[in-house]
């Protein structure tokens, strides 16, 4: 049996399964998750997207976007949170959030820094407002396809 094969099985069998769970993608999957399950009492669903960054042809960064937008929003989207990671480490990580106004949050060092980051964005006195315009689109774009 080739050596190659032997490495690629010791690997496999090991390291390959045991993919570290809690990553900034899954962190952030999972805010999307709780918020879209929230939908009926607050009208806003979320979505995480996976963009690559390239220099060159080659891919540099990733970037991780949390999407929010209105249940009835005809497509309206608001950019609330982006993570840049380099494509061969899962931290440090650039956190920014905010559309209008980006704010920079600065860079996390692992899961719990991103965790405390993520309550100051939660803290942010601009959440509230975002989570109004959304709901006032989407009511605004429900009572026009209820008048027709």
């Amino acid at each position: 049996m080739s050596k190659i094969k032997n490495i690629w099985r010791e690997f496999s069998n090991e390291e390959a399964t045991n993919v570290n769970e809690t990553t900034p993608l899954k962190i952030l999957e999972e805010l999307s998750k709780t918020i879209s399950e929230d939908v009926e009492k607050t009208n806003i669903l979320g979505i995480t997207m996976t963009f690559t960054i390239s220099e060159q042809d080659t891919i540099k960064e990733i970037k991780h976007i949390l999407y929010l937008f209105p249940k009835n929003g005809n497509d309206y989207n608001y950019r609330f949170i982006e993570v840049k990671q380099n494509i061969d480490s899962i931290y440090p990580i650039k956190v920014i959030a905010f559309q209008n106004s980006i704010t920079d949050f600065g860079t996390c060092a692992n899961d719990d820094e991103f965790y405390e980051t993520l309550k100051k964005i939660f803290s942010d006195p601009r959440i509230k407002i975002v989570f109004d315009q959304l709901r006032n689109i989407g009511n605004t774009i429900t009572a026009w396809k209820n008048e027709k």
